[in-house]
């Protein structure tokens, strides 16, 4: 866990563990949500690789979600996302950014040679230089994203 500037634990803990099947190997991803918000994780696979069991869903306080069977050669995108839903409403994305701290660590995984943990911490929260023409606020005014520059301006070629 990473501890963060007040004492909380980091938001969004996903764990990586081997799982043997019958002649192939996969992997299981574990979220969990170790903050005191509601989260909705994304993930995300590049068109023609091999799918992940799902797009994005939410996680309460205190939950955890498994995927298992997840083909070892699984490679996209997880990110963390915050005051979003299920729905389309969540309309800006920390795909390549991020607006709470997340940690990633392998467990349980064979011959890993070294895999260490990494995080993001809230000492880069990207929602405190976001520029105002990207800021994406809520009702109150509150920033809680940085849309990209194409979602801002309308625009494919930022």
């Amino acid at each position: 866990m990473v501890a963060m500037g007040g004492g909380s634990a980091a938001v969004l803990l996903l764990l990586v563990a081997s799982v043997l099947a019958p002649g192939a190997m996969s992997v299981k991803f574990v979220f969990t949500n170790n903050c005191r918000e509601v989260i909705y994780p994304g993930v995300l696979t590049p068109a023609g690789g091999q799918p992940f069991p799902t797009t994005g869903f939410e996680l309460q306080p205190g939950a955890s979600a498994d995927y298992a069977g997840v083909p070892d050669n699984w490679s996209g995108n997880v990110w963390a996302r915050r005051f979003c839903s299920t729905d389309a409403a969540c309309r800006f994305s920390n795909v390549d950014g991020f607006n709470m701290p997340v940690q990633v660590a392998p467990f349980d995984v064979p011959g890993t040679g070294g895999c260490e943990t990494v995080a993001c911490t809230a000492e880069a929260d990207i929602n405190a230089s976001c520029p105002p023409e990207l800021a994406a606020k809520d009702a109150g005014g509150e920033v809680v994203g940085c849309k990209s520059g194409c979602l801002a301006f309308g625009r494919d070629d930022l």
